[in-house]
């Protein structure tokens, strides 16, 4: 939890301080870097939940990424949502024909096989 807080208060600060910010439309490029961190921070959070419990010790940089978890999926999860949300709203009524159908044959074929 420390180094979550850390990191979060270091981020505030180097933010506070750079004066120009260039500001970018929130895109699927522009948060394609975000959702790749937030996936390998999700891997961490998964490895580190099997090296303190195997371990029963405390390995100080791994009971950290414990506590990340949560946070991670939730931004992973707001930024998923919020993509189906944008092409909703500028696909319309197409992005819902055959969506389904374009979903579900990805995740059940390769469960069939």
């Amino acid at each position: 939890m420390v180094l979550l807080v850390s990191f979060l208060f270091l981020w505030a600060i180097l933010g506070a301080l750079r004066r120009s910010v260039l500001l970018m439309p929130f895109t699927m490029e522009a948060t394609l870097p975000l959702r790749g961190v937030l996936a390998i921070g999700i891997v961490i959070h998964h490895i580190s939940q099997r090296v303190v419990d195997a371990i029963h010790g405390d390995m100080w940089i791994f009971s950290q990424f414990h506590f990340w978890g949560a946070p991670i999926v939730a931004v992973f999860f707001f930024l998923s949502g919020y993509g189906l949300m944008v092409s909703l709203i500028t696909k319309g009524e197409n992005y819902l024909d055959g969506f389904l159908k374009k979903r579900l044959l990805k995740i059940v074929l390769p469960l069939v096989l």
